[in-house]
């Protein structure tokens, strides 16, 4: 017998996963927003899926929430992410209109499908451009690479040790945070590997005004990774 197959939904591109579409493409902020509670419920109530994935997934718009869950959900035809809500609460995302109509009238929840065995298809939801084809939620240069600190004028060492710490707290895999802002704010020139640096364009202008300098290389993910699979 062939196992019943779910439409996957809801995944947004990275470095790891370039296949799938930008949220960005999807936001609307004209959408009715009755409707758009509805489809929220509709996800909230969603049945877990036997199983949860290694890593946390992080929000696209760089919005600083990098906490989205692990778990997936599902209503017998359909199976999203725990963070899908986040999207369309945080950031004005419509789902397409096939979704949202199958969500609103969901005939498909009189079905029962034994969740442990399917078979989860996502080429559909690959294939999906949205309705803003230039719509961009964050950069990929600033995903995997280096950061280059560098203190030019110590009178503002305050600042400095203030504005690092917001900084760096919000990169994913930045090790002693603490030991590089003492480092940096006594003068030498920190390189800092990471990952998700949050509004670095912010950050690179605020440190010029403090005396600092910094620059930006992006990795590729052999470069990023070293050969025991650690960065």
């Amino acid at each position: 017998m062939n196992k019943p197959e779910l439409i996957l939904i809801g995944y947004w591109h990275s470095h790891l996963e370039p296949h799938y579409p930008d949220p960005a493409w999807f936001v609307d902020p004209d959408w009715d927003m009755a409707e758009r509670d509805q489809v929220i419920v509709h996800l909230n109530a969603g049945q877990p899926m036997p199983y949860a994935w290694m890593g946390l997934s992080w929000c696209r718009f760089r919005c600083g929430i990098n906490n989205l869950g692990t778990g997936e959900f599902s209503d017998g035809k359909y199976v999203w992410p725990e963070g899908l809500v986040h999207y369309l609460e945080t950031h004005q995302l419509r789902l397409p209109q096939s979704v949202v109509s199958d969500f609103l009238t969901p005939s498909h929840l009189n079905q029962k499908v034994d969740l442990s065995n399917v078979v989860i298809n996502d080429e559909w939801w690959r294939a999906q451009k949205g309705w803003n084809p230039l719509g961009k939620s964050f950069l990929d240069e600033l995903d995997w690479g280096i950061v280059t600190i560098e203190q030019k004028d110590p009178r503002f060492k305050q600042q400095q040790e203030k504005l690092l710490h917001d900084f760096l707290e919000k990169g994913y895999g930045v090790k002693n945070r603490l030991a590089l802002i003492e480092a940096i704010v006594a003068g030498q020139k920190m390189n800092i590997k990471g990952r998700r640096f949050v509004d670095y364009a912010g950050f690179a202008k605020k440190a010029v005004e403090i005396g600092l300098e910094s620059s930006f290389v992006e990795l590729g993910l052999d470069e990023f990774f070293d050969q025991s699979g650690r960065f």
